[in-house]
């Protein structure tokens, strides 16, 4: 088979074309996946020892919905459940992304629930993903180092754009076969394709740090042509189970954001910046709280949308 070596700008200039990137996406999606499959991360490794169903609450929660997201059936593309942002909560992203995965194995009906079928066909899988470690005794032990956290935040943040990239190329097309108004919802598609296409280029050649703020300037993108299309209100009605979700979503991440200010202190660490990002959280989510019991919940979103950036910002100053 002949080889070809092509400039990123060739490369995207060649699936520029909306009838290539739909192909292109889902085959970036799962290349995603497989090149972190070395033998250290063929995939996520869980114990399941009970059913989880809508409602419970557990690290083994937290571990399912990172090999949902791992595997690329994403939990939710941004805040809590999303790839990065995993959560002990077991709610309706959950339960959703378990169909879509139960259905992709041939479970039926897929109910949802990580019952007993669900975690021996994980098992199963799992078996067959993780390869045999021999040990010659003659022979010293080498062993695959570990992704780099940039490696890992670039996946992460890949595999959110290219799912917000696909939906907004989908919406998009559906609101000109229906000759409604896209405003500029092509031009930020476009936009977003030629930067997630950047961001796969760059990713590929190992520059980790472009390929993420490239991937995140497409999901941005990709996220405003919604907003152009109207799309994202319409599919997403704030009720007070969301509203309820969103707060105890919030909680968790200032707790796990607690634990790793308490950890980086130990260690010696300046911890005053995140400390003050944490009491500002603290302070979003007592509005966040009062929202809620005013029956305000499109607040409440805003406010715990507030939130996850303040966190997200914390991480940072470590």
């Amino acid at each position: 088979m002949t080889r070809y070596t092509v400039s990123s700008t060739l490369f995207i200039q060649h699936f520029m074309n909306r009838t290539y990137i739909f192909g292109f996406l889902s085959v970036a999606l799962i290349s995603i996946t497989l090149f972190a499959a070395t033998p250290a991360h063929a995939a996520v490794t869980c114990t399941f020892t009970r059913d989880l169903s809508l409602g419970v609450t557990g690290e083994d929660v937290r571990c399912l919905q990172q090999y949902l997201n791992d595997a690329g059936i994403i939990v939710a593309t941004e805040g809590p459940g999303s790839p990065g942002n995993e959560t002990s909560l077991y709610r309706e992203k959950t339960v959703e992304a378990v169909k879509k995965w139960q259905s992709s194995k041939g479970i039926s009906p897929a109910t949802g629930t990580w019952g007993p079928l669900s975690r021996g066909l994980y098992e199963k899988l799992i078996t067959l993903v993780m390869p045999p470690v021999v040990v010659l005794p003659t022979t010293p032990v080498v062993t695959t180092p570990s992704q780099s956290s940039a490696e890992k935040s670039a996946r992460t943040s890949l595999k959110a754009a290219v799912t917000a990239l696909t939906k907004a190329i989908d919406d998009l097309e559906e609101a000109e076969e229906d000759g409604d108004d896209t405003g500029d919802a092509e031009e930020f598609v476009d936009d977003a394709q030629e930067n997630i296409l950047e961001a796969f280029a760059s990713f590929l050649a190992g520059d980790f740090e472009d390929a993420k703020d490239s991937a995140d300037s497409a999901r941005s993108d990709a996220e405003d042509a919604q907003d152009e299309l109207g799309t994202e209100d319409d599919n997403n009605e704030v009720d007070e189970d969301d509203a309820e979700d969103a707060i105890a979503d919030a909680e968790i991440l200032i707790d796990e954001l607690d634990e790793a200010i308490d950890d980086e202190e130990d260690e010696g660490d300046d911890v005053d910046e995140a400390e003050d990002l944490i009491a500002e959280a603290r302070d979003l989510l007592e509005e966040a709280e009062e929202a809620l019991d005013d029956e305000d919940y499109e607040d409440v979103i805003d406010l715990t949308e507030e939130i996850e950036d303040l966190v997200d910002e914390a991480y940072e100053t470590f």
